[in-house]
């Protein structure tokens, strides 16, 4: 018989540490009770009333305000894609509408982010200008002066996508640092009261245009001492506005996202191009002007438009006899043709050759043109315009290429259509929003001026 164990039993070993273990001294954040819906919903009914009492961010081309876009002009707080086949068809358009959110608010500010020199951007910048302040002033015989408009233009020259994202961090630091916290909007409020109450109203509103004489208009000696309160909190908000750009333009942004394939595995990529997508989705919803970001990004030609000629092809075999003969046929293959997807393709491309045995086209097929990086680029939209060259008669569509002729100009228009569209038109109310895709305009480019062709 074995004597008893007095002593205790050993404890259990405790089990190893999870890989997502939390770390030692780090705090979990307390998960946000989710939101019903319907406060979601009312949140953005409220966003969206609030732009639309604004006003869109016109381009002065009549016929895409009205007829393609169907509400003036852009939306302000959404991320708009410009994807053109010409280079300087894309600058023009994003420049103009720039120019007359500069020229129709004297109180705008713009942001210009591009990997371009300084002064090529600028030198088109003044173009543009100058031929939106003839039009207004041919229209209406007023408007802001040029230096007044420039003075009000930002320009950041980045190399690669880590200096869009500095550019961006900026942003979201200057909203961060203008906002005040809770506390000291309560200080200002108990000031506020205990100035009223020892002052006289004439001392306290001469107070508060001594403050901010420089930052916002004197006010009114007839005003209310109640009225006040409002007046400083209005004024707050100016401020906040005029030091935050209300129109952004990104240009060239094919070039970056080539550098950022080229320098990063692909999977670290894409996932910077899904934060990239987050951020500008919350800069666009959330910074106070609710500002307008137009993308200008460039146009390639789909790969696979034309199929291989289907043929049968023998071989000979060598028997024992010496004798040859013809083994059985094989088909060579075709070529595959490239599949967009519907929110890439244009209505003014070629459709996919058939696939058909014994079919062959001989004649010139046109071109089938997509935006750079597909789909990795629209995930960051919610509005993407193509601007693409079409011949504007039957006669010129019948030459080898548009390429062929570009001394032609008067054969060739750019043609601007709604590939996609995520918003529909806000219309003030709730239900079915009209939809935008494939609605197109025919448009010029005429001394430096995006003008309508038809």
């Amino acid at each position: 018989m074995k004597p008893s164990s007095l002593s205790p039993s050993p404890s259990p070993s405790p089990p190893p540490p999870s890989r997502h273990a939390t770390p030692p001294g780090h705090r979990s954040p307390t998960p946000l009770p989710p939101l019903p819906a319907h406060i979601l919903a009312a949140q953005e009914v409220r966003r969206r009333n609030a732009l639309r009492e604004r006003g869109p961010c016109r381009s002065g081309c009549g016929d895409l305000d009205s007829h393609v876009l169907r509400g003036g002009g852009f939306e302000r707080g959404c991320v708009v894609g410009v994807s053109a086949e010409e280079e300087g068809v894309g600058m023009a358009l994003g420049l103009q509408v720039l120019s007359r959110e500069l020229l129709d608010r004297p109180d705008s500010r713009a942001l210009i982010i591009t990997p371009r020199p300084a002064a090529e951007v600028l030198r088109s910048l003044r173009e543009s200008l100058v031929a939106q302040q003839r039009q207004q002033q041919q229209q209406t015989g007023g408007g802001c002066s040029l230096g007044h408009c420039l003075e009000r233009v930002m320009l950041s020259c980045v190399f690669d996508m880590d200096g869009l994202w500095e550019v961006l961090s900026d942003l979201s630091d200057a909203e961060a640092d203008a906002e005040p916290d809770d506390s000291h909007k309560e200080g200002q409020r108990h000031e506020m009261q205990r100035q009223t109450q020892t002052k006289g109203k004439g001392k306290e509103i001469q107070d508060s245009q001594d403050e901010e004489e420089t930052l916002s208009t004197p006010l009114d000696d007839t005003a209310t001492t109640n009225n006040n309160n409002n007046d400083t909190t209005n004024t707050t908000t100016t401020i906040t506005t005029n030091t935050t750009p209300s129109f952004i333009l990104i240009t060239h942004f094919s070039t970056l996202l080539s550098g950022l394939f080229a320098q990063r595995e692909r999977q670290a990529a894409h996932s910077t191009v899904s934060l990239l997508s987050a951020r500008l989705n919350y800069l666009s919803r959330n910074l106070p002007p609710n500002p307008l970001i137009m993308i200008l990004n460039s146009v390639t030609e789909s790969p696979g438009t034309t199929p291989a000629r289907p043929h049968q092809t023998r071989t000979r075999t060598r028997t024992r006899n010496g004798i040859q003969a013809d083994a059985k046929p094989t088909k060579t293959k075709l070529t595959p043709s490239t599949a967009l997807d519907s929110s890439l393709q244009s209505i003014f491309s070629a459709p996919p050759p058939l696939d058909i045995l014994g079919y062959h086209y001989t004649g010139n097929l046109p071109r089938r043109l997509k935006p750079s990086f597909g789909l990795v680029f629209t995930q960051l939209l919610d509005l993407h315009l193509l601007c693409s060259q079409v011949a504007r008669t039957r006669a010129h569509d019948a030459l080898p290429g548009l390429q062929d002729r570009e001394g032609d100009a008067g054969g060739v228009v750019t043609v601007v259509e709604v590939l996609m569209d995520e918003m529909g038109v806000w219309q003030g109310r709730r239900g079915v929003r009209p939809r935008r895709e494939q609605r197109w305009t025919a448009v010029d480019v005429v001394k430096g001026r995006v003008c309508c062709a038809m």
